[in-house]
């Protein structure tokens, strides 16, 4: 990648991220190299950031009305199982387009889905880091370096790169 792009894409970064938090979305958090210095707060009340430090994590963006979406969790709650001892983290965040929390919750529960679920009101932390199709996956490395950000997750050979590298 071109260093031209490289900073536009960083530029455009910030520029989303500053526009969230002057919104009030998202509450400043320590940042790391690269990831959004920002912390979402679970349904459960618990305040998350985005970049923890020494773990992987996958921020996955779903629907209930998306029918990829559930084969996105799937593949995530399998990985949660297979790698979450290594420090892989997961946090899931229903988009509010056509959907409430009430909706999003129970459609979690349906999917056997617990732990970080944020529901993302008026889509701030959507449009903060990018996503732009559903589902949605932005990777944040162990040092809080964004690694991946698609439609498609990362091969499984990859993940076991990130997260065995620790």
């Amino acid at each position: 990648m071109d260093e031209a792009l490289i900073v536009k894409s960083l530029s455009t970064t910030l520029l989303l991220v500053a526009l969230a938090m002057a919104a009030g979305a998202v509450a400043v958090a320590e940042q790391g190299p690269g990831a959004p210095g920002i912390e979402v707060v679970a349904l459960s009340g618990q305040r998350l950031p985005l970049h923890a430090p020494g773990k992987v994590t996958e921020i996955l963006f779903v629907a209930r009305w998306c029918p990829p979406c559930a084969g996105s969790v799937a593949a995530a709650r399998r990985r949660m199982g297979t790698l979450g001892r290594r420090g892989y983290r997961l946090i899931v965040v229903g988009v509010s387009r056509r959907q409430s929390e009430g909706e999003f919750r129970k459609w979690s529960e349906e999917l056997g889905l617990r732990g970080a679920l944020v529901y993302d009101v008026e889509g701030r932390v959507e449009r903060a880091l990018g996503a732009r199709l559903l589902p949605w996956s932005v990777v944040i490395d162990a040092s809080g370096k964004i690694v991946h950000s698609g439609s498609e997750s990362l091969p499984a050979g990859e993940w076991i790169k990130l997260v065995g590298a620790r």
